[in-house]
């Protein structure tokens, strides 16, 4: 019987296909403004989420939540399992919820996609509490920045309240580098004689694009406690059973935006050399005076560049100013850079590390070393310079066991050259010289030869020592064949 029921109970999932379908609650929504997407598989099941990854590009999921309902009607039965998204949108414009695909066990099913109109928020922030207890606003350090100069794009967020889950909706500027500068800071003020809590974040923006530059409103979500107050009532059976849990806290969402900034992104001016626009550049040249110079031997030559208002990655090398000196060759060590952000304040650095070798002596000039660069304050050209500096190279002196080596080689071709002079002036001399020292050499030889033989005449006979044969093997006597029995034996004992 119950294999009937459940038979019956699943035969209409058997009959009829699953189904994923799509749905919002609206389709008209401002920015800051929350809505809903729901997602509805019907009659199938599975064991994942809807993948949620395409919706980020335009929306940020801010929670969501997951039901199952079955329903029986005329005797057929239905399940449906519901996701419900609450999302927020990234910027204003039109946006489209795209397809979702479910794999489930009727097999991958596609939901439809939605297109959602999104408009500007009202600055004025409708959703906040009547005392205006919460602000975000969004600040710039400068609107008329140059192109390639970098600004500061601060939030700003007060309350009155403790805040919960506070969280930027990730945000993109067209047209320019963006980078957030460190963590959110959190701390307390009093304004106005109210202690509130901030919180402050910072992003760095580089223009990459002269002209209008727009920065959208920014979207802040988070959820403030709400103090719940227990219910009244008088009569015993409309008493809540659960009335010892009223009086928490209950969380309260909110979403915040702020006014949409425009900056006007001021063209290069004429000017010569690499565009850096900064607030100051300053470039330092590391030489040791008292280094030898000399042909072949290396030197090290160093240069700083310090800046106020770039970024490090913004620093020029100098490189192609040393390599133009051909009396010297010139090796690169690898460049180091560093930066450091302060109180909206940008530092960098760029060390470059040289070494040079001479390749001919006598009096040289190292070229000047130039940097152009835009003065932000001044509005002006200006350039940091290294001048020009001459230097004497030496030829190398030899060390004392070089010139030993040296004046030796010399006495030995000396002596050669006037031996080779004394043959050339009296061959007939040094001919008779060479026949004496033959006669010499063979007289002795003749001598040592008869010494030997004289020696071998004159030495006594040697004893001869009779070597024994080595000896013989002891064997053992054969055996006596054993008597017969009946053989008479003799007597021992005669009388």
């Amino acid at each position: 019987m119950v294999r009937v029921v459940l038979f019956l109970m699943l035969m209409p999932l058997c009959i009829f296909g699953g189904e994923f379908t799509a749905s919002v609650d609206t389709n008209q929504i401002h920015m800051g403004d929350r809505f809903t997407l729901q997602l509805t598989l019907k009659d199938a099941s599975t064991n994942e989420a809807p993948p949620l990854e395409a919706l980020k590009k335009s929306f940020t999921v801010v929670s969501q939540q997951q039901s199952y309902s079955t329903r029986v009607v005329n005797g057929q039965m239905s399940s449906s399992l519901i996701w419900k998204i609450s999302l927020s949108p990234l910027k204003e414009g039109e946006a489209t919820i795209p397809a979702i695909v479910m794999n489930t066990s009727q097999g991958a099913l596609t939901s439809n996609p939605i297109k959602i109109s999104v408009t500007k928020a009202d600055s004025t922030n409708p959703n906040a509490s009547e005392a205006n207890e919460v602000t975000f606003t969004a600040g710039v350090s400068t609107t008329k920045p140059y192109k390639n100069e970098p600004l500061f794009l601060s939030l700003c967020l007060t309350s009155k309240r403790n805040l919960i889950n506070v969280r930027i909706n990730p945000f993109t500027i067209d047209d320019a580098i963006l980078e957030q500068v460190g963590e959110p800071k959190v701390s307390q003020k009093i304004i106005d004689g109210v202690r509130v809590e901030v919180i402050d974040v910072e992003f760095l923006l580089t223009p990459l694009k002269t002209g209008e530059l727009k920065i959208p409103q920014l979207i802040v979500h988070g959820e403030i406690p709400v103090q719940q107050k227990p219910s009244r009532s008088s009569r015993m059976d409309d008493l809540d059973p659960f009335m010892m849990f009223q009086g928490f806290a209950a969380l309260k969402p909110f979403t915040y935006v702020t006014n949409e900034l425009i900056l006007d992104v001021q063209p290069p001016p004429a000017h010569d050399g690499y565009w850096l626009p900064a607030k100051s550049i300053v470039l330092d040249e590391s030489w040791d005076e008292a280094q030898t110079l000399q042909v072949g031997e290396p030197i090290s030559r160093g240069f700083k560049i310090v800046a106020e208002g770039a970024m490090s990655s913004q620093l020029p090398s100098l490189n192609e100013q040393l390599q133009k000196d051909p009396h010297f060759k010139i090796y690169a060590d690898k460049p180091e850079t560093g930066q450091d952000i302060h109180e909206q304040t940008i530092r960098s650095f760029r060390d470059e590390q040289y070494t040079l070798i001479p390749q001919q002596p006598g009096l040289h000039t190292l070229p000047e070393v130039t940097l152009t660069w835009w003065d932000v304050n001044k509005k002006e050209q200006a350039i940091a310079k290294i001048p020009a500096r001459t230097v004497d190279i030496q030829v190398p002196t030899a060390s004392v066991s070089d010139v030993a080596v040296a004046e030796s080689e010399m006495s030995s071709q000396n002596a050669l050259k006037q031996e080779t002079n004394l043959v050339q002036r009296d061959p007939f001399l040094y001919t008779l010289v060479g026949i004496l020292a033959a006669a010499l050499v063979g007289a002795i030889v003749w001598i040592i030869v008869l010494q030997k033989k004289i020696g071998r005449l004159t030495e006594a006979p040697k004893v001869v020592k009779a070597v024994s044969p080595p000896p013989k093997t002891l064997q053992a006597p054969p055996p006596v064949p054993a008597k017969d029995k009946k053989e008479k034996l003799p007597d021992l004992n005669p009388t």
